[in-house]
C-alpha cells in the first residue's frame, strides 16, 4: 500500500501487507511491519449493520470505532487497488493504491494469492477465531523420528532447536515407552484447553459484536439528533428512545456509557437549539432596528442634501458680490490712500468669504462621510458630493479674485510708498533751498552733502558734480543724492588702498629685516657645526694616540679647546639672533601668519643640538686630558723607580 494526502495516515498504513485470517467471508491482512504496540488490518464488513458500514475497512482492530480509510467497492474479493476513503466519511483519495503481488489482484481462494503466481503459498484460510487442525502424532518406530517430535512447539523436551542439554534429536537411545504415552497424554491435554480457550473466545467475540452492532445502531440515532432542526427534533428523539429500548439487552456493559452518550447529545441539541431560537429573535430585532437605522440614515441624508444646496447657493451669492466689488476696484481712479484702503477692505471680505465656503464644505463632506453607503443613501449622497464640488469651484474663484485685489494692493501700496517719498524728497529739497529759487547753488548743496553725507567733500569733487548738474533742480535732486554718495565712497575707497599699500611696504620691510636676521643664525649655527665637526676629528685622533706622545697630545688637546671656545661664540651669536627674530614675530601677526615663528623655532632645536654636541666634546676632552695626566704620572713614577734600583 503506498501514497496518501495525509501525512499521519500515510506513515501508519503504508507498508507491505500478508494474510492473517478472514472476516465476514473475505480475506482479511495484517501489516507486515507496524510500529511498537500498532497494529494495521485490512478487512471486509458484510451488510448486517447497513449498507453504510458495507465494504472494506483499514483499522487497528476488526469492527472498531477507530479506523483510518473506507473502501465501498463490495464486490472485490479483496482489497481494491484504488477508491480509498481519508478519513472514512470524507472524499476519495486518488494518491492511496494499494498493489498486489505479481502486479495482479490475487486470484487464489476468496482474494488468497495463489501459490507459485508471485506470493508465497498459505495454508486455507479458516475463521478467524477458529482453532488450529490438531496434528496427529508422526510414527515413533525410529530414535530420530521421535526426536524431531520432541522439538514440537509447547514440548519441554530436548530436540532439534531448542537449548536443551540432551542429546540431539535422532542421535541419542531410544525413548522408554511409558515416556512417550506421558508425553503423548500431555499434548492431548494441551491441545483441549487451546480448543476450549479458543471456544471461549469465540463466545467472548461474539458477544462483542453484539455489543459493537448495537452500540452502532444507538450510535446512529444519536448522531441524528445532534443534526437535528426545530421541525424534526422530536421525532428524531423519540427515535433514539425506540433505539436504546430495542438494544438495551445487547448493549451489555455499554449501556452505561451509551445511554450517557445520548443524554449528552440530547442536552447538546436542546441547548443548541434554545441558542438558535434565541439567534432567531436577535436576528428580528436585528433587523427591526436595521430598517429604523436605514429610514433614518434616508432622512438625514435628505436633511444633508438640502443643507448643502442651500450652503451653495449662499457661497454663489457672496461670490457675486465679491466679483462686483473687484470689478469697481479695477475701474476706480481714486487717491492712492483712499484706494489703498478700499482694497484693504476687499482683501479682507473676499479672504472671509473663502474661509467660510471651505469651512461650509469641510463640514458637508465630514457629514458626507458620515452617511452609511446603502442603496437607499446612494443617489442622495452623489447629490452632496456634487454639491461640495459646487462649493470647491467657489473657494477656487475666491482664491483667484483674492490674488487679484492682493495684486491692486501691492500696486496701490506702491503707488503710495513712491508718493510718500516723492513728498519726503520735495520736503528735503524745499529745506535745503534757502533762497526759494527751485533750485540748489554750490553753497546749498555743500551744505546738503555735509548734513546727509556726514562727510566735507574737496572742493574740486563738489564743484565738477555742481558743474554738470547744474541746474540743480527737483528732478535732479536724486541724482545729486547718488553722484555725492559715489564720490564719497571712491574718497574712501582710495584712501584705504593707499593705506593697504603702505601697510604692505612695512610688511615687506619688516619681513625682509626678519628673514635677514634669521639668515645670520643659520649662517651662525653652521660655523658651530663646522667647529664641532673639527672638534670630533680632533677627539678621534686622540683616542687612536699613545698617552707617551705628549707634545701631540698637548698640541690636540689646545686645538679641541680652540674649537670649543669657536662654537660657544657661534651659539651665543645665534642665541641673539633668535632673541631679535623672535620678538619681531611677538610684535606683528602677519610674520607669524607667514611661517617666521615656526622658523624661529626650528633653528633654536638646531641651535640644541649643536650645544649638546659641543657639551660632549668638553667632556670626552677633560677626561682624555686627566687620563693623560694620570699615565704621564705613573710613567715618572717608574723611571725613578728604576734610577734607585740601578748600582751606584
Amino acid at each position: 500500500m503506498t501514497g496518501c494526502n495525509n501525512d499521519t495516515v500515510r506513515n501508519l498504513i503504508n507498508g507491505s501487507y500478508s494474510v492473517t485470517g478472514e472476516n465476514h467471508g473475505k480475506p482479511m491482512w495484517k501489516k507486515d511491519h507496524s510500529g511498537p504496540g500498532v497494529t494495521v488490518l485490512i478487512y471486509y464488513w458484510d451488510e448486517r449493520d447497513g449498507p453504510n458500514f458495507n465494504g472494506w475497512w483499514i483499522g487497528p482492530k476488526v469492527g472498531g470505532d477507530q479506523v483510518w480509510s473506507q473502501n465501498e467497492n463490495r464486490s472485490a474479493p479483496s482489497p481494491p487497488t484504488l477508491g480509498w476513503k481519508v478519513p472514512w466519511d470524507g472524499p476519495v483519495d486518488a494518491t492511496l493504491k494499494v498493489a498486489h503481488a505479481g502486479g495482479a489482484p490475487p486470484v487464489g481462494g476468496k482474494g488468497f494469492p495463489a501459490p507459485g503466481k508471485g506470493a508465497p503459498a498459505l495454508p486455507a484460510p479458516g475463521p478467524v477465531n477458529a482453532p488450529p487442525k490438531a496434528t496427529p502424532p508422526p510414527p515413533v518406530s525410529a530414535p530420530g523420528a521421535m526426536g524431531a517430535m520432541v522439538g514440537f512447539k509447547g514440548g519441554k523436551g530436548p530436540g532439534k532447536g531448542t537449548k536443551g542439554k540432551g542429546p540431539a534429536a535422532g542421535k541419542g537411545p531410544a525413548m522408554d515407552p511409558e515416556e512417550m504415552k506421558r508425553r503423548q497424554i500431555e499434548r492431548e491435554q494441551e491441545q483441549k484447553k487451546r480448543q476450549e480457550d479458543m471456544k471461549r473466545k469465540r463466545e467472548e467475540d461474539e458477544v462483542r459484536r453484539k455489543e459493537h452492532n448495537a452500540v452502532l445502531a444507538v450510535r446512529k440515532a444519536i448522531q441524528k439528533v445532534r443534526t437535528a432542526v426545530p421541525d424534526s427534533y422530536d421525532v428524531l428523539r423519540l427515535q433514539l428512545e425506540e433505539a436504546l429500548a430495542a438494544q438495551l439487552e445487547s448493549l451489555g456493559s455499554q449501556a452505561p456509557k451509551v445511554g450517557q452518550e445520548a443524554e449528552q447529545a440530547l442536552h447538546q441539541t436542546q441547548q443548541r437549539l434554545d441558542e438558535m431560537h434565541d439567534r432567531r429573535l436577535q436576528e428580528d430585532s436585528y433587523r427591526e432596528l436595521e430598517d429604523q437605522r436605514r429610514k433614518d440614515e434616508v432622512q438625514q441624508a435628505m436633511l444633508l442634501e438640502a443643507e448643502a444646496k442651500a450652503a451653495a447657493e449662499e457661497q454663489q451669492g457672496k461670490l457675486q458680490e465679491a466679483e462686483e466689488v473687484a470689478r469697481q476696484l479695477e475701474n476706480g481712479n481714486q487717491d492712492p490712500a483712499k484706494m489703498l484702503i478700499a482694497v484693504e477692505a476687499a482683501v479682507k471680505s473676499i479672504a472671509a468669504a473663502r474661509d467660510e465656503a471651505q469651512n461650509v464644505r469641510q463640514v458637508i463632506l465630514d457629514k458626507q462621510r458620515g452617511l452609511s453607503e446603502s442603496e437607499a443613501t446612494r443617489k442622495v449622497r452623489r447629490e452632496v458630493i456634487d454639491t461640495a464640488a459646487r462649493l470647491g469651484r467657489s473657494v477656487g474663484a475666491f482664491e483667484r479674485l483674492l490674488a487679484s485685489v492682493s495684486n491692486r494692493r501691492h500696486k496701490e501700496e506702491g503707488k503710495a510708498l513712491a508718493l510718500r517719498k516723492l513728498n519726503e524728497k520735495k520736503s528735503e529739497f524745499v529745506k535745503f533751498d534757502l533762497d526759494g529759487d527751485q533750485q540748489l547753488n554750490r553753497s546749498e548743496v555743500e551744505a546738503y552733502a555735509k548734513a546727509t553725507l556726514a562727510y566735507e567733500l574737496p572742493a574740486d569733487v563738489l564743484d565738477a558734480i555742481v558743474k554738470k548738474l547744474d541746474p540743480v533742480t527737483l528732478t535732479k535732486f536724486r541724482p545729486l543724492h547718488q553722484k555725492l554718495y559715489i564720490a564719497k565712497s571712491e574718497i574712501l575707497a582710495r584712501k584705504a588702498r593707499s593705506e593697504e599699500e603702505k601697510r604692505q611696504a612695512a610688511l615687506t620691510e619688516t619681513r625682509a629685516a626678519a628673514t635677514s636676521v634669521l639668515e645670520k643664525a643659520e649662517d651662525v649655527q653652521k660655523i658651530a657645526e663646522s667647529a664641532a665637526i673639527d672638534a670630533e676629528e680632533k677627539m678621534r685622533f686622540l683616542s687612536a694616540e699613545r698617552p707617551d706622545a705628549s707634545e701631540k697630545l698637548e698640541g690636540a688637546l689646545a686645538e679641541v679647546d680652540a674649537l670649543v671656545q669657536k662654537i660657544d661664540e657661534a651659539l651665543a651669536d645665534s642665541q641673539s639672533h633668535l632673541d631679535d627674530a623672535q620678538r619681531q614675530c611677538d610684535a606683528s601677526e602677519d610674520l607669524k601668519m607667514m611661517g617666521f615663528e615656526k622658523t624661529v623655532q626650528r633653528l633654536r632645536a638646531r641651535e640644541a643640538r649643536v650645544l649638546a654636541r659641543r657639551d660632549r666634546l668638553h667632556t670626552n676632552a677633560q677626561s682624555f686630558q686627566n687620563k693623560a695626566v694620570e699615565e704621564m704620572g705613573r710613567d715618572a713614577a717608574d723611571e725613578e723607580q728604576d734610577k734607585e734600583s740601578q748600582p751606584s
